[in-house]
């Protein structure tokens, strides 16, 4: 028995893990019992807060983050309070009157799968509730696929006083927390006041044109390299020519994408690796890499025909601008397996460590420069690199961050005037902190398009704010182009593009630097383009529109003339301007006079008016246009009803013949005098007639004398 006790007490010593920094010994937890509420990093009420996992929802509250009860180390106890997501949450607490803090803390559990402790953990404090101020910060680190529990207490420089407290912890993925706690006890008298307070500014949109990102505005993400289907991944200069140039019906128009981003077909390579990091899969190897660089600059496909489009583009239009292209960086995933002879020496390398996945990096921009620059392009120009891994976490492996910031600073080091851009998924790890790691830009994906089960629509207002605060630009998505087949789902995956580019238009996201996810073989908005259906069409012109920024995405402008309508008409046209750049059949419309009937026709931009019977007079034709956005436009168009018997109301008269002067009450001449005059001007125009008439006649007979 006593064994039995004794390993049972090594096992639980061996499972929590108690991180103490110093913690006052006279301090006491004063959150224990108190309530508390939670607060999100970021806003996901219309994302991943509505996620479920077998009918599971996530946070949860049930007021166990300070009851004192510490729950197992088991993913399946249900005394953990479950979060998901949403980059960190806030524990907020009122202590009704100022307190003397010395220190915060958690219990959290580490289980590997999703379930992680938090990088981060974050202190903050307020004397009103409502400015706060980070007081301390904690990077844990340590991630491993054991399970364990790993129990914080973290004691601050000072005793702050302070009635208001927040703990933060971050949320990559899944986080199960059972305890917060807020030491502090003491005299309050003795304790520092707070730090000064600095209103926090968001960083703003990533601008387009950016020197950091080499001058690119707009990116199209062209899928290349490997393919089981290899037509799919082979780009020829034709299905390259309508995302560079914007075209109708063959005929070059304008620009459109300045930059070609060639990304990896996401399959399984030959050896059975990827060239990203996907749960289950092993990471591609050497001759993987090589295959996909050989595809890349293939002799006919991708980067030669993406020369031999910009060409004919620049041709067309007269230009000589070069198009810009990024070249993906594969992610060298950390694996025992040797990677490959990278060096020539005979002895293959590895991607155990940070540094030698640096030297894979290395090696790969290496080869892709010196492709690119012997091929001599004349049309196109490599303006920096796309990174193909989409979060930065520490559970990749131990030295993640270091081998992120060394392998940015090698791809510097041998091309100096590349930029790299970093593409994250929503709210994925690590994409708030993509300045820190050496990123030159970043643009953000929502993923609205993929996840349609518990994302709403709205949720594209929310990102909108997250990359705003974040100063990251935005990957505008469309469904694969498998999904445009039929007429239901032209229409359905439409509509959900559209919103993209409406959320763009309303919040400023449409000015922000951009990628565009279509997918592969050549892709969506090049089916846009040379589809036979209408709407399909529209969206291409869409997009060209959005991505120069002239896109109008809210209530359409509608104008039209004053109209002067007989007595008595039925259906009198009035035409009106409608501006914007919805679809027609996508705008619902309202019309009505006060004294007539009214129909619309809103494809032919239309309104048909019959005044009441008989009437005649004043009248009012208001239209109203409502968006499947819900924006709403009123155009009023005045209409004078008319007897066409009236002389003085038929048609429109000079003052003269108005009769602004009645005969007798105020005319400058005598009748008799006008009378006379009238007389003159008659015999005198009489009188010219005749006169021509005879030159005419006298220079014809000249004429035929002298033909004779």
């Amino acid at each position: 028995m006593k064994n039995k006790l004794a390993a049972l007490l090594l096992l639980t010593l061996m499972l929590v893990t108690n991180f103490k920094t110093g913690a006052a010994e006279s301090a006491r937890n004063i959150a224990k019992g108190r309530a508390y509420a939670v607060e999100f990093g970021a806003p996901t009420e219309y994302s991943y807060r509505n996620y479920t996992e077998n009918g599971e929802k996530f946070d949860i509250d049930t007021g166990c983050l300070t009851d004192g009860v510490y729950a197992a180390a088991n993913v399946k106890d249900a005394r953990y309070y479950l979060a998901f997501r949403s980059v960190s949450r806030l524990i907020c607490f009122d202590f009704g009157a100022d307190v003397a803090i010395s220190g915060y803390g958690g219990s959290f559990l580490h289980a590997g799968g999703g379930v992680y402790e938090p990088a981060y953990l974050r202190l903050w404090l307020s004397a009103d509730g409502e400015h706060y101020v980070c007081v301390h910060e904690y990077r844990t680190g340590g991630y491993s696929e054991e399970t364990v529990k790993r129990e914080y207490e973290l004691k601050t420089e000072k005793t702050y006083r302070a009635r208001y407290v927040k703990v933060e912890f971050e949320c990559g993925v899944f986080v199960w927390c059972d305890e917060i706690t807020v030491f502090g006890g003491g005299d309050v008298s003795a304790a520092s006041g707070l730090p000064g307070y600095t209103e926090p500014e968001d960083a703003g949109y990533f601008p387009q044109g950016s020197a950091e990102m080499n001058g690119i505005a707009s990116i199209i993400k062209i899928y290349d390299g490997y393919y089981s289907d290899q037509a799919r991944a082979d780009n020829t200069a034709e299905e390259l020519l309508p995302y560079i140039a914007y075209m109708q019906k063959g005929e070059v128009l304008d620009t459109m994408f300045d930059t070609v981003a060639f990304v990896p077909c996401h399959t399984d390579y030959p050896s059975g690796g990827r060239l990203t990091k996907t749960s289950g899969k092993p990471g591609a190897v050497m001759s993987d890499w090589e295959l996909y660089i050989s595809r890349t600059f293939h002799a006919e496909y991708n980067l030669a025909a993406l020369e031999k489009a910009a060409y004919g583009r620049n041709s067309a239009l007269g230009i000589d601008t070069k198009v810009k292209v990024l070249l993906t960086i594969p992610y060298p995933l950390v694996q025992s397996k040797p990677f490959g002879d990278i060096d020539g020496d005979g002895k293959e390398e590895y991607s155990r460590t940070a540094a030698e996945r640096v030297e894979i990096i290395k090696w790969y921009v290496r080869k892709v420069c010196a492709l690119f620059d012997e091929a001599g392009y004349e049309h196109i120009e490599l303006a920096g690199f796309y990174w193909y891994r989409e979060e930065i976490a520490g559970y990749d492996s131990a030295d993640e961050f270091e081998f992120i910031t060394s392998a940015l600073a090698a791809v510097r080091e041998i091309r100096p005037s590349a930029c790299v851009l970093y593409d994250p998924f929503y709210l994925s790890v690590g994409f708030d902190k993509w300045r820190e790691y050496g990123f030159d830009g970043a643009v953000m994906q929502p993923n609205l398009v993929f996840r349609t089960s518990y994302y709403q629509t709205e949720m594209l207002g929310e990102f909108a704010r997250t990359i705003n605060k974040y100063g990251l630009g935005v990957e505008i998505e469309t469904a694969e182009p498998g999904n445009f087949r039929s007429a239901e789902d032209i229409k359905k995956n439409g509509e959900i593009y559209e919103n993209y580019l409406y959320y763009g238009a309303k919040t400023g996201y449409m000015n922000a630097l951009q990628t565009f996810y279509q997918g592969a073989g050549p892709g969506a908005i090049y089916n846009f383009y040379v589809s036979d259906d209408p709407y399909m069409n529209h969206l291409y012109t869409l997009t060209y529109r959005y991505i120069k920024r002239s896109a109008e995405m809210g209530a359409p402008r509608v104008e039209a003339e004053d109209v002067r309508v007989p007595k008595d008409k039925k259906r009198f046209a009035v035409d009106l301007n409608v501006g914007g750049d919805l679809y027609a059949a996508d705008l619902a419309a309202e019309v009505s006079a006060l004294h007539g009937k009214c129909q619309m026709l809103v494809s032919n931009r239309r309104v048909f008016y019959t005044p009441e019977s008989g009437y005649t007079g004043e009248d009012v034709i208001t239209i109203k246009f409502t968006t499947k956005f819900g924006d709403v436009s009123e155009c009023r168009v005045n209409v004078t009803v008319y007897d066409p018997e009236i002389a003085d109301l038929s048609e429109p008269q000079s003052e003269e013949q108005s009769g602004s002067s009645a005969p007798g009450q105020g005319s400058e001449f005598p009748l008799g005098i006008v009378a006379a005059l009238a007389a003159g001007a008659v015999a005198v125009t009489l009188a010219s007639i005749i006169y021509l008439h005879k030159k005419r006649k006298s220079e014809q007979t000249d004429k035929n004398e002298m033909d004779k």
